[in-house]
């Protein structure tokens, strides 16, 4: 019975140790965590990217298929020139978006929050890399955004959808 056990922890710590070279080429998955009129949590291989503009300024873009919706939520967020790792916030980032439509009959309900938004929403967003040549960026992003309905649509109890990404 010894000889078994020794036999299958060498086993596992083979496999264990195989798992970190195969990680780099993995890409990092995206992870949205959904309460407010629906509680869920959508996964997607990749959802974030930083795009340069002609002015050489930097936003990152963020899409995640939200199954709920049968839609994408698709956030941007202006980065400016230099972006580094740090915390951004609606409080102090004047362009941002973050919109998701859900087709209901007739209807829609309008998952939506920006500064050209009313009411405007919030985030906060924390990053932790990122690379302007590779045009990669991760973190986590935090979302409130107020849902909108048409005449005669049921979106929900709430007025509000919180929004929690992990990139």
């Amino acid at each position: 019975m010894t000889r078994f056990c020794a036999l299958a922890l060498v086993a596992c710590s083979s496999q264990h140790a195989a798992a970190p070279d195969a990680a780099p080429d993995a890409a990092p998955a995206c992870t949205a965590t959904f309460a407010g009129n629906f509680a869920e949590v959508d996964t997607a291989p990749a959802c974030a990217s930083v795009v340069v503009d002609a002015l050489h300024d930097a936003s990152l873009e963020l899409a995640l298929p939200v199954a709920a919706l049968d839609a994408k939520l698709v956030v941007a967020i202006a980065l400016g020139t230099s972006p580094a790792p740090g915390e951004w916030s609606s409080d102090t980032d004047a362009l941002w978006s973050a919109v998701a439509t859900e087709h209901s009959g007739s209807g829609a309900c309008r998952y939506s929050a920006g500064a050209a938004a009313v009411p405007p929403g919030h985030f906060d967003l924390v990053l932790t890399a990122v690379d302007i040549a590779a045009g990669t960026a991760h973190g986590t992003l935090a979302l409130t955004q107020y849902v909108l309905t048409a005449p005669g649509t049921d979106c929900g109890p709430s007025d509000t959808e919180q929004v929690t990404l992990a990139f």
